[in-house]
């Protein structure tokens, strides 16, 4: 068993390489596993579970799929060694360079029939207030973060 943690930017770009990206923000604590199973046959597959929930990957109608299927489906997202082994000598401005010349390729859309969600995520409760020009809080700003002071003294 292999565990990683890693931030939602990233997990988001896994779901959608897998095809499972659903237009919704991964919750806290979000998990994604990729199980390998090995059959009678010594034939190799794939799970796929995201939040405990079993997911069929791009290009599938199950939810596990041979080894040979998911290698297919993923290729299009994986560096060779040399490829690695070239991106990872690059400078910045040759990155630059060639990111400046990178034409837009077409990717399958897998959000096909979902619809990004308004307003179903809860807005933060901090509330941060604009600063003046000096980059100060404002005065109100400072004024709203000592009632709350006052409120919380006044319940203990």
């Amino acid at each position: 068993m292999y565990l990683w943690s890693t931030h939602d930017t990233t997990m988001v770009a896994l779901l959608e390489a897998l095809g499972i990206f659903n237009w919704r923000w991964p919750p806290f604590v979000a998990d994604l596993r990729l199980e390998l199973y090995k059959s009678g046959d010594d034939r190799h597959w794939v799970r796929v579970l995201y939040c405990s929930q079993e997911m069929n990957m791009r290009d599938s109608s199950t939810p596990i799929m041979p080894f040979e299927d998911f290698e297919k489906a993923l290729k299009p997202y994986l560096l060779d060694d040399s490829e690695f082994e070239s991106l990872s000598k690059m400078t910045l401005d040759q990155m630059l360079n060639a990111y400046n010349e990178l034409k837009p390729i077409e990717v399958q859309d897998s959000s096909e029939g979902i619809e990004p969600t308004d307003g179903e995520l809860e807005p933060s409760e901090a509330i941060i207030e604009p600063s003046d020009d000096t980059g100060e809080p404002s005065d109100d700003t400072e004024a709203t973060v000592d009632e709350e002071d006052d409120e919380d003294d006044e319940d203990e």
